[in-house]
């Protein structure tokens, strides 16, 4: 079973009982936008960049992050230059570096 991850809402009087633990992770110097909690089970849930959970520590179930919270786009393996998804080949590259496909961040509003 598959469950989309929910955005922690620190001001939301039913997530109370959660101030403990994000004042250990703000003391720690995560950014309070890098917390979520399980689609399942409510369980909190620190993702960065670099280091995603595919489970739920609690419940077990897996986090699906696709979609509303990444997308896949096309980056260049050699300069890191990124495109959309109608590219094939890197326009600064010479010899002509075939794109491949990565999962980014969708920037939160």
């Amino acid at each position: 079973m598959k469950s989309k991850p929910k955005i922690f809402n620190p001001t939301d009087p039913v997530e109370v009982k959660f101030v403990a633990t994000i004042y250990n992770i703000l003391t720690k110097g995560f950014d309070i936008s890098s917390i979520y909690r399980c689609g399942n089970c409510d369980n909190i849930l620190h993702a960065s960049k670099t280091n995603r959970p595919k489970v739920c520590s609690n419940c077990g179930t897996e986090i699906d992050w696709s979609g509303s919270y990444t997308m896949i786009i096309k980056e260049c393996p050699q300069c890191h230059v990124q495109y959309d998804n109608l590219k094939n080949f890197c326009l600064n590259c010479v010899p002509p570096s075939k794109l491949q496909q990565v999962e980014i961040d969708i920037p939160k509003k």
